[in-house]
């Protein structure tokens, strides 16, 4: 067995120095066996430990060394002197142990007095102990100082022991003296069957950055650390290889499943914390699966974090499934700069949850942070359904507990939000809610999209919010419609998310460009109830709760103004003066009562599965609950759910056949107070062509286009007679009508039959291609008009002159307001109608201000009335 083992050093010896010439005989081996599907090794395997040579490849380069001691001379009590011959010998120990796994065996339980101090840089020192057999005996010191060029253990049990020459524990005092990237403590420490017991210092002569006290804390191993960091220098990663840790924390770079820290730190302040390729963390890098930190002391976390290419966190770069930090006795305080590449968190930089609760009492975070995903609290927060459904509430049950956030101005992509960064979830069911939270976010600089609470979610999703204060700067430092939202920047693209927002405050002293709940809102529900106060946050550009929207289904529970608490009413308290549209690419706030109800309302809710599904449409319409389930399906049922939007099946609930349809009106129907402005969307996405006939059996409709409701900012109840701006009214949704395109010119012709249009159209137009008609905000030709009664209030202004253009101008007209023809076809007036429209023009104009009674910009006049 000598003989073997003295090959196998022989061997990896002769690897060390000969790396290349090796690497091809391995890559030989493994060829060869791949082809003939065999391992041919002759009598080589008699003699190589393929095994110590592979794990002297995965450890990387090493200098080449030559031993000066026998393998056979070191006993289990062994002493190693302060002199170079001592110093040899430890170093000759450690080789023989890392690279000699029947060594190591042998002497894994060793009793290793050292009276050394100091090891010298660039003398092969490996670390005692290898990844096979971690080194699990004592170690005696009679000074308990130690400089090392590298971390004293490369893979260690916590069963060893660190005492004096009387078997008691003492405080090891540690420096690093290379410049190496290497932990100072151990490399790996492994679980043996006791819970470690160690005290360790940083001393204040060290200078030289470590890549934290431990590298990697193996599965099931537990310690208990005393600890106190006195050196001025920084924890620093730059490991880069395949099999290397690359992440880092003061404490420990990774953690793994099962494992336990639990941390007396009388430190008096933190040290700067980098990984060049891994994960950063203050504490820790990674803690995986249900790893669990208790702290029972620690110091304010004012230091700077940052991971070039992952996670960093004011805590932990990334936490795993039930992993945990406890022992907060009072609350941490957060502050410095956290920065990294995929996501970056005031206190995790990745952050995956399976509890029911977070809360932020314990927490006083005052963190700058910059990433592509980038939070207050989390860089990425994932939320993942185990069995059941995953629920998870974050709230601050303290008064102590803060958050208030900002970011560096470097940043010119990624998202931004005073919690969560991206929000991640894998099923509907789950939810997440942000319960009686104040948060202050400042965003320094022009990320994609930032959001008060949340910056991106990017799944089907549900979100509660109640009871949110959020404070927010920066919030138009991006010039489009969509950059900011008071609870949402921005939601996914291909996916339905269900935002159910309670009493909430915006707070935006610099105005903002975007939505005050919602920047850019693609699929989805926007549900509203309690008070939402806006009152401090004023729309510069888009939309004063949603900036951008497409497939978005917004309703109230409550008028405007009969709000007090989640799911009681709905009180909206405007901004003041602010010069946009409540819903910015098209729509207003549904606010149809008892909307919801299971008998009498138009959409079913499902708190099980968190979707909203619109009813059928009722082409035969009496009531305003009929007008608006049928305008709804039109303007949003396209054929396809939408996750948590849904829509009863059947091709008759369609937009495509709705809008070839015939529609009839049976009663007088009034859509004040409702939300609805029309059968079609007013804004510029997916709007169609009705080509279809609408009977109106000479009942009227009365319009309630740019309403004014809600309050006002000092708290006014708003009226019709209100006078002021961004009270309702319509800025920038350029197709305003009962109908907004009409006929589609070879393609089909649209008819509209016995029908009084009374009511109101309130504009204050802001755009270039505004269009204004009774029953059609445009024609595209091949429309048939039959005793046509329009007596509706046209009331129209320009807060600011607009510069119109002949291709699109501001065409305000008592019936049409432009009609696209004769290449697309005739417009057909005929039978009795009574045009009087009541047309109240206000401010200057600009240019290309268009108006008519019956049809305005039409290159052919209509027959004669």
């Amino acid at each position: 067995m000598k003989y073997i083992n003295d090959k196998n050093n022989e061997i990896i010896r002769s690897y060390r120095s000969n790396r290349k010439l090796w690497q091809r005989v391995l890559s030989f081996v493994t060829v060869l066996a791949l082809v003939t599907n065999t391992m041919y090794t002759g009598g080589l395997l008699k003699y190589v430990d393929f095994t110590a040579i592979l794990r002297a490849e995965s450890a990387g380069e090493v200098p080449s060394y030559t031993t000066d001691n026998d393998a056979s001379s070191y006993g289990s009590d062994i002493g190693f002197d302060d002199t170079g011959a001592g110093i040899k010998k430890f170093l000759d120990y450690c080789y023989y142990f890392y690279t000699d796994d029947t060594f190591a065996w042998a002497h894994k339980n060793d009793k290793l007095n050292i009276l050394f101090t100091n090891i010298p840089d660039n003398n092969g020192f490996v670390g005692l102990g290898n990844e096979n057999v971690p080194f699990e005996g004592s170690i005696v010191l009679v000074a308990t100082n130690l400089s090392l060029p590298r971390a004293l253990f490369n893979n260690v049990s916590t069963d060893v022991k660190v005492i004096d020459a009387n078997n008691q524990p003492i405080t090891l005092k540690m420096a690093k003296n290379s410049s190496a990237s290497s932990p100072l403590f151990a490399d790996h420490v492994h679980g043996g069957t006791n819970t470690a017991d160690w005290k360790i210092n940083v001393v204040s002569t060290n200078t030289n950055d470590f890549a934290g006290v431990i590298g990697q804390l193996e599965e099931n191993a537990s310690v208990e650390l005393e600890f106190k960091n006195e050196s001025s220098a920084s924890v620093a990663n730059t490991a880069s290889g395949d099999n290397e840790i690359k992440d880092v924390g003061e404490l420990c770079g990774i953690m793994k499943n099962g494992s336990s820290l639990t941390v007396n730190d009388t430190s008096v302040s933190r040290p700067d914390v980098s990984s060049v390729s891994g994960n950063a963390g203050s504490l820790v890098g990674t803690m995986e699966g249900n790893a669990s930190l208790k702290l029972t002391s620690y110091p304010a976390f004012d230091n700077s974090v940052t991971s070039e290419n992952g996670f960093a966190g004011g805590l932990v770069g990334v936490s795993g499934t039930s992993a945990s930090i406890t022992g907060l006795a009072s609350p941490l305080a957060v502050s410095g700069t956290i920065t990294g590449k995929t996501g970056a968190g005031g206190l995790y930089g990745q952050y995956t949850n399976s509890a029911a609760e977070f809360d932020l009492k314990d927490h006083n975070i005052t963190a700058s942070v910059s990433a592509d995903n980038c939070g207050g609290v989390f860089g990425v927060l994932i939320n993942n359904k185990g069995d059941t459904a995953a629920s998870l509430t974050i709230k601050n049950t303290g008064s102590a507990g803060n958050v208030d956030v900002s970011t560096a101005n470097t940043a010119t992509t990624g998202y931004f939000g005073g919690i969560i960064g991206k929000y991640v979830t894998d099923d509907l069911k789950n939810s997440l809610i942000l319960d009686g939270l104040t948060i202050s976010a400042a965003s320094n600089a022009p990320f994609d999209h930032f959001g008060g609470a949340i910056g991106v979610v990017d799944d089907a999703a549900y979100i509660k919010a109640d009871g949110l204060t959020i404070t927010a700067s920066g919030t138009a430092k991006k010039d489009t419609i969509a950059y900011f939202g008071g609870l949402i920047g921005k939601t996914s693209d291909e996916k339905g998310v269900f935002a159910d927002i309670g009493s909430f405050k915006l707070t935006a002293s610099d105005g903002f460009n975007g939505g005050g709940a919602v920047g850019y809102f693609k699929n989805g529900v926007l549900r509203l109830s309690g008070i939402t106060d806006m009152s401090g946050a004023k729309s510069n550009k888009g939309g004063q709760l949603i900036g951008e929207n497409d497939n978005v289904l917004v309703y109230a529970l409550g008028t405007g103004i009969d709000g007090t608490a989640y799911e009681n009413g709905w009180t909206f308290r405007r901004s003041n003066g602010s010069l946009a549209d409540d819903i910015g690419t098209w729509g207003e706030v549904v606010r149809i009562s008892d909307i919801e109800d299971t008998t009498n309302g138009i959409l079913t809710l499902d708190t099980t599965e968190h979707t909203v599904t619109v009813k059928p449409a009722r082409t035969s319409m009496g009531t305003k609950a009929d007008f608006a389930v049928t305008a709804l399906n039109i303007q949003l049922n396209n054929g396809a759910d939408y996750d948590c939007l849904k829509f009863t099946a059947g091709d008759n609930n369609k937009r495509d056949t709705l809008l070839d349809s015939t529609l009839t009106v049976t009663n007088d129907i009034s859509l004040e107070g409702t939300g609805i402005s029309g059968f079609m969307r007013d804004g510029s996405v997916s709007v169609g062509n009705f080509t279809g006939t609408l009977n109106g059996g000479d009942k009227t409709v009365t319009l309630a286009v740019g309403e004014k409701y809600g309050k006002t900012s000092d708290g006014t109840d708003i009226t019709t007679s209100s006078v002021g701006e961004g009270l309702g009214q319509i800025y920038a949704h350029p197709y305003n009508g009962l109908f907004a395109v009409i006929g589609n010119g070879a393609d089909g012709e649209g008819k509209v039959d016995s029908i009084r249009i009374a009511g109101s159209m309130n504009v204050r137009n802001t755009i270039d291609g505004m269009n204004i008609g009774g029953i059609a905000a445009v024609s595209q030709g091949s429309t048939s008009l039959r005793n046509i009664t329009a007596q509706q209030t046209v009331n129209y202004g320009e807060p600011d002159p607009v510069n119109g253009s002949e291709s699109n101008g501001k065409n305000i007209g008592g019936v049409i307001g432009i009609a696209n023809a004769p290449d697309n076809g005739t417009i057909a007036v005929t039978g009795t109608n009574n045009i009087s429209t009541t047309f109240n023009i206000s401010n200057n104009f600009k240019s290309w201000d268009t108006l008519g009674a019956l049809i305005v910009s039409c290159p052919v006049l209509p027959p004669a009335l």
